[in-house]
């Protein structure tokens, strides 16, 4: 098995108002390449050398907003989503009779965050913020068939699909208010 990983990230960060807004931004391709190979004696051995590829697009950025003196908006994005085209994504793919063990593969996340933070007043403080966060992992079958494995010969003889694979979703949100009150030397401090 040999891998070859290429990667080529960029990331930039820029003050857009003096002292007021301020945005990061970085995105990072990268691209996996790992050659496979049938063991010996095994049908697809005939196929030589098989290169299972995935890409990934890795991304982040950030935006900051002074709003004025006493109100700051920060807003926060980044991800991972992935990919392999048909082929070997299971090493044991390799082992079948012909094909049919071969997938695709979707996989990775995206996430969002908002945060604000200000004073409405000479005691009066409030914090609030949203998270939302979504993540992937779903296989595809190059065909719908059942996984036979006849153990009656040696080697085993493996045919049809893949056999159990997964497709999941996930979402998931977050959100707090948190309010901070002030009287003379104490602090009153509430939230959901």
């Amino acid at each position: 098995v040999a891998t070859r990983q290429y990667d080529a990230g960029l990331e930039a960060g820029v003050p857009i108002v003096r002292d007021r807004l301020f945005f990061f931004g970085a995105i990072d391709p990268g691209q996996e390449v790992r050659t496979l190979h049938a063991p010996a004696d095994f049908p697809l051995e005939s196929m030589g050398d098989v290169d299972r590829t995935r890409k990934t697009l890795t991304y982040s950025s950030k935006a900051t907003w002074q709003v004025g003196g006493r109100h700051r908006v920060d807003v926060s994005l980044f991800g991972d989503p992935s990919k392999g085209d048909n082929g070997p994504q299971r090493t044991s793919s390799l082992l079948n009779e012909d094909t049919s063990s071969f997938s695709g593969i979707e996989y990775g996340g995206h996430n969002q965050t908002v945060r604000y933070n200000g004073v409405l007043g000479n005691a009066w403080l409030l914090e609030a913020t949203f998270a939302r966060a979504l993540s992937r992992l779903s296989e595809t079958p190059s065909v719908n068939n059942w996984r036979v494995i006849d153990t009656t010969v040696t080697p085993s003889a493996v045919t049809g699909g893949i056999g159990l694979y997964e497709d999941n979703r996930s979402l998931n949100y977050q959100y707090a208010l948190k309010s901070t009150n002030v009287f003379g030397g104490h602090q009153l401090r509430y939230g959901v």
